[in-house]
């Protein structure tokens, strides 16, 4: 979990989801370097199953409600998690236990937006009128298509900590970064900066 502080109420809202396997050997194994394992022996979309199992259980558990949350976030692993049918399958387990889909936020980054547009320019509307929120992440880290904000139903960006970082050493990416925020802002978009490792 990766807490999200909020500014204006100066607490942590959300907290953002990202997994990890435990090999015995070899400790913690990112999702980065399994999922194309995992792709290889076509047991990814049972894996993603069993995740997001695992996060319902935690979403409807009592420590979920303690922590009095606005919301989650969940990042969406490899383009395989589009085109197994994992996202629509998380959508199902939500209706089935009569979750709150609208405290779920989906996080897809750009360069995975880049490749798989045709097929969320489908999943996406179809997600969000169950109640799923989405949140184009890690933006300005590679390709920026400025067209997600508006040919797909994005709530909320979340901003590459390099963009932020470079802001405090470059006038013009100080621009670009406000540029950006009020664009965002204009839009009615949740904002999210990446990076944040101190006060200043």
């Amino acid at each position: 979990f990766s807490p999200v502080y909020t500014l204006k109420s100066q607490k942590i809202e959300y907290v953002s989801i990202s997994f990890r396997f435990l090999d015995n050997k070899i400790g913690y194994v990112s999702a980065s370097e399994i999922i194309p394992v995992l792709e290889r022996q076509g047991v990814l979309l049972e894996v993603l199953n069993k995740i997001n199992f695992k996060i319902l259980d935690f979403f409807m558990s009592d420590s979920f409600g303690q922590l009095e949350l606005k919301g989650i976030s969940i990042k969406v692993p490899s383009i395989m998690t589009i085109h197994s049918g994992a996202l629509e399958n998380l959508c199902k387990l939500f209706e089935k236990y009569h979750a709150d889909s609208s405290m779920i936020n989906i996080e897809l980054t750009e360069s995975l937006v880049h490749r798989t547009e045709s097929a969320l320019e489908t999943l996406m509307p179809r997600l969000a009128r169950k109640g799923f929120t989405f949140l184009l992440c890690e933006y300005g880290a590679g390709y920026s298509n400025i067209s997600a904000f508006y040919d797909l139903p994005f709530t909320g960006i979340s901003i590459n900590g390099n963009v932020v970082r470079a802001a405090f050493e470059s006038k013009k990416s100080r621009i670009v970064l406000k540029k950006t925020l009020e664009l965002a802002r204009k839009l009615d978009m949740l904002t999210v900066l990446s990076g944040i490792i101190d006060p200043k």
